[in-house]
């Protein structure tokens, strides 16, 4: 049995007790997420590996500038000259690695001379160039065969090289964690690839678009045209639309692919929005609107219009976003919202609404009685029958009027025995503006 040291005991504990002491201060550590310290890490880790050359850090200048054996060495500004290093070398990064790892490798500088590095048993072979070329399309290859092409080229394959080289040598020889980084950063290759290879091609081949319905879009951008509308910009709008349509399958396959493997993020940095279940946050979106909570509303709307457009939830959190929008006068963004349900969305049931809510914002908010004539056109002219068609009609009449005279119709109309009818607005138009009188017999409207 090894003997207590008794004072070596006492000395310990004396330590103990004052590293007690230190951890029950009042002193408070506090720690940021990594995305928001994740700059600066960089920068340190950057300037601690590759510091400024000491050269920059003096600036010599002559005492008399005819007669230069006379000079004077001032100090310079560190900080600055060390952040000037950094942001100087952070604008061509991998031009700056490029000649690192060459000389690591060659043990020279890298010459600025393509002979140098490019030709027969050279670091970059004519028998390289001909293999990355077989890989170009044929159309494009003309632009290499001249002397900058041929440079060009011939640089990314020496990156090529020298970058696949040393992240082999930092995989044999690093420890897990940068094992475990490099294996990340293949899997994110793979994954990419996949996403190219299979997620999209069978996205676009599904592809639908009412370009019907972008024209009108496209309205919202460039104003209603008196002839014809603007080819280039009609042709613009539609392919956004599309780009989306497609984005909107790609997370719907990614979405249906993880509830099939059952997969659970486990780490908060690799979890997005699509963690979840559309159905459990269309519900705490309306929870928050009904109570109130208008702005984390707006924010689970917004989550569910962007994450979850492929779900009849998302679809629908474009109306409620343009409802809670139009309530904070934030009418282009309402108009933006409406009109994209009306593009993305398959359910026409609910157009007549969407483009009567269109046509009333540009009318009463927006002072566009065109615009908002074109809207209420489509009601009249596409869905006759639906519950807000004499609304419509009644508006379209009276367009660019003020609203105390659609209040001295309003008056005229029940003095004529005609009801007002307010229940079949939407919930978005505040009491004082459901100022919409309908006939007690409803008239029959040409089809």
């Amino acid at each position: 049995m090894v003997p207590r040291d008794t004072a070596g005991k006492d000395k310990a504990d004396s330590l103990h007790k004052d590293k007690t002491k230190i951890v029950k201060t009042d002193s408070v550590k506090t720690y940021k997420p990594v995305e928001e310290v994740k700059e600066q890490i960089t920068e340190a880790l950057f300037l601690g590996k590759y510091p400024a050359p000491d050269s920059l850090f003096h600036n010599k200048t002559t005492v008399n500038a005819k007669d230069t054996t006379k000079i004077d060495t001032i100090k310079v500004d560190t900080a600055a000259v060390k952040m000037q290093w950094l942001y100087s070398n952070k604008r061509n990064l991998a031009d700056f690695f490029l000649k690192k790892f060459y000389q690591e490798k060659y043990k020279t500088k890298m010459p600025d001379s393509l002979n140098q590095w490019y030709g027969e048993g050279k670091p970059v072979t004519p028998a390289d160039m001909k293999v990355i070329l077989s890989w170009i399309p044929e159309e494009q290859r003309g632009y290499y065969a001249n002397a900058a092409g041929t440079q060009e080229l011939a640089k990314w394959l020496l990156k090529w090289k020298l970058f696949s080289e040393k992240a082999n040598k930092n995989w044999s020889e690093g420890g897990d964690e940068i094992k475990a980084t490099l294996n990340w950063a293949l899997k994110l290759n793979i994954v990419f690839n996949y996403v190219n290879s299979e997620l999209v091609p069978s996205a676009k081949k599904s592809v639908t678009i009412d370009t019907a319905m972008c024209v009108f879009a496209c309205w919202d951008d460039h104003g209603h045209p008196s002839v014809k509308p603007d080819t280039a910009a009609l042709k613009s709008t539609i392919n956004q639309y599309v780009q989306r349509i497609v984005e909107m399958d790609i997370n719907k396959q990614i979405f249906d692919l993880r509830n099939k493997k059952h997969i659970v993020m486990l780490q908060r940095d690799y979890k997005d929005d699509m963690d979840g279940s559309p159905a459990v946050l269309s519900v705490h979106a309306d929870s928050l609107r009904d109570t109130g909570r208008t702005d984390e509303a707006e924010a689970a709307y917004k989550t569910l219009s962007t994450s979850f457009a492929f779900t009849p939830e998302g679809i629908r959190a474009c109306v409620e976003l343009a409802k809670i929008q139009t309530e904070k006068q934030q009418y282009a963004q309402a108009i933006k919202n409406y009109r994209d349900y009306l593009v993305l969305s398959n359910d026409k049931s609910k157009r007549c609404n969407t483009f009567f809510m269109i046509g009333f914002i540009y009318d009463e908010y927006l002072n566009r009685p065109e615009d908002a004539a074109v809207n209420y056109r489509w009601v009249l002219k596409n869905t006759p029958d639906c519950e807000l068609s004499d609304d419509a009609e009644f508006m379209s009449l009276h367009l660019g009027e003020a609203m105390n005279s659609v209040e001295e119709l309003r008056a005229e109309a029940m003095r004529q025995g005609k009801k007002v009818d307010t229940s079949s607005m939407p919930e978005s138009v505040s009491t004082e503006t459901k100022l919409v009188t309908k006939p007690v017999t409803k008239p029959v409207k040409s089809k």
